[in-house]
């Protein structure tokens, strides 16, 4: 059963990508709406151009957390990723970043990987802060041809420029 934040967590991302899904970022209403996302966060808005992802979920999981979460804001995935991973390590905080390969994820949850050509896995991603990637929020499980499948919604899903997308 999903709390109560996760609920809102989910549903703000859907709410997003129905709302926003049908415009290119360079388009009104969505380049306004991540302008908000920055403003959202106290980031200043670099434009369009920058990737804005991360912000995306940032927004998502601030902009619905109770008193007792804490995701870190930031405009680079592998950020909060490797707060998650220390996080684990230290058996502390809210937000814990799984291996893949150890744990499936739940509706609520947020897969990260990688951007472009590539290849980094779990043990950098605990080493390293900074790195390209992307992520994006786990909406619904489901299967296709009897495979586990996580639909999810990201921000700017189109390699870096695009829409909000699921």
């Amino acid at each position: 059963m999903c709390s109560d934040y996760v609920n809102k967590v989910v549903s703000t991302a859907i709410s997003e990508h129905d709302t926003y899904s049908m415009y290119g970022e360079e388009q009104q209403p969505l380049r306004g709406r991540i302008e908000t996302y920055y403003n959202n966060l106290g980031i200043s808005f670099p434009g369009v151009s920058q990737p804005w992802s991360a912000i995306f979920v940032s927004w998502v999981m601030n902009i619905n957390e109770g008193t007792n979460h804490t995701f870190p804001i930031s405009t680079m995935h592998s950020f909060y990723f490797n707060r998650g991973i220390k996080n684990r390590l230290m058996n502390a905080g809210d937000f814990i970043g799984w291996d893949i390969n150890e744990y499936a994820p739940s509706v609520g949850d947020i897969i990260q990987m990688n951007r472009g050509h590539n290849s980094f896995d779990y043990a950098y991603a605990a080493n390293n802060m900074w790195y390209e990637s992307h992520s994006a929020i786990v909406v619904k499980l489901t299967q296709k041809d009897g495979v586990p499948v996580a639909v999810v919604v990201g921000g700017n899903e189109n390699v870096g420029t695009g829409p909000v997308s699921k």
